[in-house]
């Protein structure tokens, strides 16, 4: 698994959860060019961003890696 797909599935669960990238980047205390560069693949998910990615939507980071592994 790359991190190309962790990226891609990021903008998947934003889109669904109806949640622009201003509201993401402010949620995880970031620019939104940060978001932006995440969701095409420029930068990289760390693991302090996974942990609050999963704040976000309600599930484990262990859940999160399963989510990633299955694209």
């Amino acid at each position: 698994m790359d991190g190309n797909t962790k990226n891609i599935r990021l903008k998947q669960l934003r889109k669904e959860s109806k949640i622009t990238q201003e509201q993401l980047a402010n949620y995880l205390d970031v620019d939104q060019s940060m978001i932006t560069k995440l969701e095409n693949g420029t930068r990289n998910l760390s693991v302090t961003l996974i942990e609050k990615i999963c704040n976000l939507f309600g599930c484990s980071d262990i859940q999160m890696i399963f989510i990633f592994q299955k694209l």
